[in-house]
């Protein structure tokens, strides 16, 4: 019987002491610049070529793969676009040159148990539009990422499985990149219409974009969640019940696994710490991917689990600063 306790003083105690124990740390790994990509179209905004970070494995995980995409969110015009191209999620020429591997991508077995010794990549994503612009003895293969890395992951799973032999186990990770379409605060279908200048082009959130919120009614929910009122707490929960019936409608197959918590933050593949139902995600994730069992789970409604921790945005931005030089919300 799973149970539902209210944050205590304890909850908050443990909290408090065992995240940061628990928090990945990573190695620092320098970039590598795809210069050949460039003849062939495949570069950034600003044409230079893309570029991505790597981990050679080892042991039993020498021909292992995992390949985790940046996030990044959109950008859905020219001049959007253009503003893009002179920042590091649209050139490689403003990319960090080391970038420390924490969570899914670390070479510390406590840490990433399922994963630690395979060959790990982590790909900078400057095309602005999800990787969508213009691999042989690989076994098994992990495509993931993270916010638009984690659509990406999603939409391009059939590809990656494609380019691999049909002999390769492949499975695909979207971490915080399933967005639901559904109206925003103000009752517009806002993610819908941006969306689609993204796609004929090449949010904060999709609940609460400021474009929505011109009277900055959500601004300080927004950066910390106990600067919400009632009313926008209970439009939160709303939002949360909407998103799952979403998930309900991908049907119950065993191949499809999904770890959905309450938790106050955005991208957690680094962030291997947080528990749905007594499980963490690095274990939820390892059983999902070699089928050691099913996982299909979904955490009680916010605030009752204590292993979120006490995320604001600007302990998020910080967390991402420290490991990568940049936030995801740039």
């Amino acid at each position: 019987m799973v149970v539902c306790l209210k944050p205590g003083h304890l909850a908050l105690i443990m909290a408090s002491v065992l995240l940061p124990l628990l928090r990945a740390q990573g190695i620092t790994v320098g970039i590598t610049y795809v210069e050949d990509a460039v003849a062939s179209g495949g570069v950034c905004l600003d044409g230079s070529p893309p570029a991505y970070f790597f981990d050679k494995g080892s042991g039993e995980g020498i021909d292992s793969w995992l390949v985790f995409l940046e996030g990044g969110a959109w950008c859905n015009n020219v001049a959007t676009c253009l503003v893009r191209s002179a920042t590091r999620l649209g050139s490689s020429k403003a990319m960090v040159k080391e970038m420390a591997f924490p969570g899914i991508l670390s070479s510390q077995r406590e840490i990433n148990p399922d994963f630690y010794n395979w060959n790990r990549i982590h790909v900078g994503y400057c095309d602005g539009a999800s990787f969508t612009g213009d691999i042989e003895a690989v076994d098994p293969a992990f495509l993931s990422g993270c916010s638009a890395g984690g659509l990406s992951a999603i939409l391009k799973c059939d590809k990656f499985r494609s380019l691999l032999p049909s002999s390769t186990k492949v499975k695909c990770l979207g971490d915080a990149g399933f967005f639901i379409n559904a109206k925003d605060i103000s009752g517009n279908q806002y993610i819908r219409k941006f969306y689609s200048q993204v796609v004929t082009t090449h949010i904060r959130n999709i609940l609460a974009p400021s474009v929505a919120d011109p009277l900055g009614l959500w601004h300080n929910c927004k950066v910390d969640i106990k600067n919400c009122s009632a009313d926008q707490l209970k439009t939160m929960q709303d939002f949360r019940l909407e998103f799952i019936n979403a998930i309900n409608q991908l049907g119950s197959s065993s191949t499809i696994g999904w770890f959905i918590d309450s938790c106050f933050m955005h991208c957690q593949s680094s962030r291997w710490e947080t528990s749905t139902k007594g499980m963490a995600i690095a274990k939820a994730v390892g059983d999902w991917y070699y089928e050691r069992s099913r996982f299909q789970e979904i955490d009680c409604p916010y605030p009752y689990n204590p292993t979120c921790g006490n995320h604001t945005l600007e302990s998020q931005q910080k967390h991402e600063e420290e490991l990568y030089g940049f936030t995801f919300e740039e």
